[in-house]
């Protein structure tokens, strides 16, 4: 009868274990990154600002210098220049807008493109003297993921667009009464509200509905009861 390996069952658990931990840490990390964002607005600008600057210079020197090939080179280019425009109503983003479709179509072209480099001339590695595993990771990091990743845990939108707006259709409540409800004292004005902090509000909202919560104030485990006014007979 064959048994598997005690040690490569160790390895799989703890490999799987590990994933877990490291999500969990990525997770806190980017909440954290979030709030920084939204409690430190012009500074956040400043910084993807000069991110942005800096790695349209580093594409022109792949460019130029490395002789990197022009399409995956041009594209982010293109992409990093249509990100920095994206800046003038920076924090705020309109999903439905131009720039926001031609962003999304680029940062896709650009992880497609280099990719397909990277996989077609595995000799650069060689050549260069690098891991190749580590060298794509920090190369995708920099290059490409930089600025979008900035962006997403800095951006924000309307409350009315977010998925979380769907949520009060499970509660019953009709889209009037709660737009009227998200409204400051009956004003015109809309909230808007960070991207990130949304989502993860729209998880907390679906998992307390799949758990059969009304609301996310109702039957909250964690809450301290009310506290009752002491009464003195005088």
């Amino acid at each position: 009868m064959w048994l598997p390996s005690l040690f490569v069952v160790l390895v799989y658990v703890s490999g799987y274990i590990f994933l877990l931990f490291g999500a969990v840490c990525l997770a806190s990390g980017l909440y954290w990154l979030v709030e920084l964002a939204e409690e430190y607005t012009s500074l956040a600008k400043k910084l993807i600002r000069c991110a942005t600057i800096t790695l349209l210079v580093l594409h022109v020197l792949l460019l130029v210098y490395e002789r990197f090939p022009l399409l995956p080179t041009g594209t982010g280019l293109v992409s990093h220049a249509v990100y920095y425009q994206l800046l003038r109503s920076f924090p705020f983003v309109e999903p439905r807008s131009a720039l926001f479709g031609i962003s999304t179509v680029g940062f896709v072209a650009s992880n497609v493109l280099w990719y397909r480099f990277f996989a077609a001339d595995v000799e650069i590695f060689y050549r260069y003297g690098v891991a190749p595993l580590p060298a794509v990771a920090s190369f995708f990091l920099l290059i490409v993921w930089l600025v979008p990743g900035a962006f997403f845990v800095s951006l924000t939108v309307n409350e009315a667009v977010l998925p979380g707006a769907g949520v009060d259709s499970l509660r019953g409540v009709s889209p009037a009464s709660s737009s009227a409800r998200r409204e400051d004292g009956g004003g015109e004005r809309k909230r808007r509200k960070n991207v990130v902090l949304a989502g993860f509000g729209w998880v907390v909202d679906v998992v307390r509905q799949a758990a059969g919560y009304e609301s996310r104030e109702a039957a909250d485990l964690f809450s301290s009861p009310p506290r009752r006014q002491a009464q003195h007979n005088w």
